[in-house]
């Protein structure tokens, strides 16, 4: 009794010949036909091997084909269907299914073991082997960097104006070694400023005088004097230095030379290791006067739009920050997209107010289930903190994170000299106001804590809280009205320390010695609805409400505690506004409206932290199967075929209904499989878009 042989499918992928390119970008490809062939077998060669006494087991699915990875000859000889020769079968059904694939790609960004160790070598940093002695940083803008002897050498790049400078900061606590770490236990300020100046000497030689855009810490009291605080020096726009120098500036989301095919044709493909932050501003700081640089001289300016239109051209928030992975590689590194809620972002350096413990750090990840941003058609997972706090969104088909929290943008921002968040916190004036009318008012509310007054022990001055509250008075006088604003959670308040930064305090967290409340009343007659309400960043008035902390005492030694902000509700009179402070940011040495050369909020490039994900991939496929029955393409055109022996199929050829037909996608096998009268054999081949 004789047995057919039925072979398992023979799995085939087939790719697009330039002719089929070409019709594809017209509109006008179709696939009509299949043509088997075998154009790469030399029967009588093969013949030859297998006569060979010293040859064993050699057979002429043996044969190697070579397959061209971009373009392929025609074929030029076929297995018919039978035996009039007609090479060309027609295909009655071209299906298309879709299947995800996925994958994991390690973390990218600053940090290494754990998000615990920062990454030093050349393609992060510019020059990460310096330091500043703490006990002569005297609370100006000038300081000097040293070589820390211990690990220099790793780059003998010098510091340049423009150039980012980081310093991790702690006045009682050694911070420079061997290694550059973050103790999670231990947290401390970590800045950044933009250098503004070089003046003598040289990091190689032993030191170097510098200049920074703001005024640094003053720790001139501290009284140790073996206090060094671990300093790096970043490049002021993103570079990567591999096979080739590529660099970009600060907000470009996407370079065009990612999609050109002609300049792909000649771009390295390199796995850049950090991600990168944009910060986009569409409305003014409180304190930014007429004479200072405006938000819409920001670098991050032209990603005005974005603000827009991920809020469904209708925007509640005027800030956000956009972390994305921006570079000049065609590397598709995150493939199609975040798989579902897999992505994590950790953020080392912040202080989290709503940290569940008094630990560095943040990390963030998505929570919930999808959500559909109708308009857009497009879903998004609410990104969270480890208590599932909600601070934005993570958009796995765009593979961006949108950080919405403003306190967190701003801990994020260069130029806010402050690397914690402030709490959240209520306000509200008593009463029952009427609904808005355009003859009322309106009152926004923030604060800003001072830092410690006692000479040489202190931080300089930080940005205000960004949680700013609004509040509808109606058509009540304003000026009679009172404001309350009262700090419910204690536990917000973590790293605030009321501990002078001196010899023998663990050096941790910040101080504060004094609460200014910031306050604006706006009259409602420019503004057709309370969303259209906006303060004017001119005009900005600030309180001093410390003396109504219980226990406080006009001296410079006071230190505010977490127990003395939560356990009173501040009173905010209304009746005095006129003579209030008026409020700025001259403590950050804002620059003026022609000075864009120095720091400002929109200048952040590198997003400072680590991002994880796994990534997806939609694969969409025309499936063809092609049943070769027993007694079908059983012969050959091939010269070398004797007319008697086994065909073995080599390529397979899809054609469209053009006269003549074009050959218009192409598969050619490993190796050849055998096809006789004895065999039946499904192939199935499989087209990728």
């Amino acid at each position: 009794m004789a047995f057919i042989e039925r072979k398992n499918p023979v799995v085939l992928n087939i790719k697009l010949t330039s002719k089929g390119r070409e019709l594809l970008s017209e509109g006008e490809l179709d696939f009509k036909y299949y043509a088997i062939g075998d154009s790469e077998i030399d029967y009588e060669f093969n013949k030859k091997i297998i006569a060979n006494p010293n040859v064993s087991e050699y057979t002429t699915s043996n044969s190697s084909i070579l397959r061209a990875a971009d373009k392929n000859a025609d074929l030029i000889s076929f297995i018919p269907k039978n035996l009039s020769g007609d090479p060309y079968s027609e295909l009655t059904n071209v299906p298309s299914t879709v299947y995800s694939v996925e994958n994991q790609v390690e973390s990218l960004g600053f940090f290494t073991d754990n998000n615990t160790k920062f990454i030093t070598d050349s393609n992060h940093v510019k020059q990460p082997d310096a330091y500043i002695d703490m006990e002569t940083v005297s609370g100006s803008p000038h300081t000097t960097l040293y070589k820390n002897e211990l690990t220099y050498g790793t780059s003998g790049e010098e510091p340049a104006v423009g150039d980012i400078l980081f310093v991790q900061f702690s006045p009682t606590t050694n911070t420079t070694g061997s290694t550059f770490t973050l103790n999670k236990d231990y947290p401390q300020p970590n800045l950044f400023y933009k250098i503004t100046a070089v003046g003598t000497g040289t990091l190689a030689s032993g030191s170097v005088n510098i200049s920074v855009d703001r005024n640094l810490p003053d720790f001139r009291n501290i009284l140790n004097p073996d206090v060094h605080a671990r300093a790096m020096i970043y490049y002021n726009e993103i570079s990567f230095s591999g096979d080739t120098i590529l660099s970009i500036s600060p907000t470009d989301y996407l370079d065009e030379s990612v999609l050109n095919f002609l300049e792909n044709s000649q771009c390295p493909t390199i796995v850049f290791p950090y991600w990168n932050m944009s910060i986009i501003f569409t409305e003014e700081i409180a304190g930014v006067l007429a004479g200072n640089l405006k938000y819409t001289q920001f670098k991050s300016r032209t990603f005005g739009g974005f603000i827009s239109y991920i809020q469904n051209q209708a925007p509640t928030l005027k800030k956000l920050g956009v972390i994305h992975y921006t570079n000049s590689s065609p590397a598709n590194v995150y493939g199609e997209g975040f798989l579902q809620d897999t992505p994590t972002v950790d953020i080392p350096t912040i202080m989290w107010h709503k940290s569940p413990t008094k630990t560095l750090g943040i990390t963030l990840s998505p929570i919930g289930g999808q959500q559909l941003l109708a308009d857009l058609n497009l879903y998004y997972y609410e990104l969270a903190d480890s208590e599932e706090f909600v601070v934005g969104k993570m958009f796995p088909d765009l593979k961006i994170f949108v950080i919405e929290d403003q306190e967190l943008l701003f801990a994020m921002s260069y130029k806010s000299n402050r690397s914690w968040t402030l709490p959240d916190y209520t306000a509200n004036t008593g009463a029952i106001n009427s609904e808005y009318t355009t003859s009322g008012n309106t009152v926004f509310i923030s604060y800003i804590l001072i830092p410690a007054q006692p000479t040489g022990q202190t931080y300089s001055q930080a940005i205000h809280c960004n949680y700013v509250k609004k509040i509808n008075l109606g058509q009540v006088d304003p000026y009679i009205q009172e404001v309350s604003l009262n700090f419910p959670n204690i536990d917000y308040f973590k790293f605030l320390t009321s501990e002078p930064f001196i010899m023998g305090s663990d050096g941790t967290g910040y101080t504060a010695s004094k609460i200014h409340a910031l306050v604006q009343i706006v009259s409602n007659t420019s503004f057709d609805t309370f969303d259209d309400v906006t303060p004017d960043s001119t005009q900005w008035k600030q309180l001093d409400i410390t003396p109504q902390v219980t226990g406080y005492t006009a001296t410079t030694s006071f230190l505010l505690t977490p127990a003395n902000l939560t356990s009173v509700v501040f009173k905010i009179s209304l009746l005095q506004y006129a003579v209030f402070s008026s409020y700025d940011l001259s403590y950050l040495d804002y620059p003026g409206d022609t000075e864009e050369d120095k720091l400002i909020f929109g200048d952040v490039t590198y997003f400072f932290g680590n991002v994880a994900t796994d990534i997806k991939a939609e694969v969409y496929t025309t499936d063809i199967d092609i049943n070769l029955s027993l007694n079908e393409f059983n012969s050959s055109t091939n010269l070398t075929w004797d007319g008697i022996e086994t065909v073995y199929i080599s390529e397979i050829g899809i054609y469209d209904n053009n006269t003549p037909k074009n050959l218009v996608a192409i598969g050619k096998l490993n190796d050849p499989v055998a096809k006789d009268s004895r065999i039946a054999r499904t192939i199935v081949f499989a087209l990728d878009f």
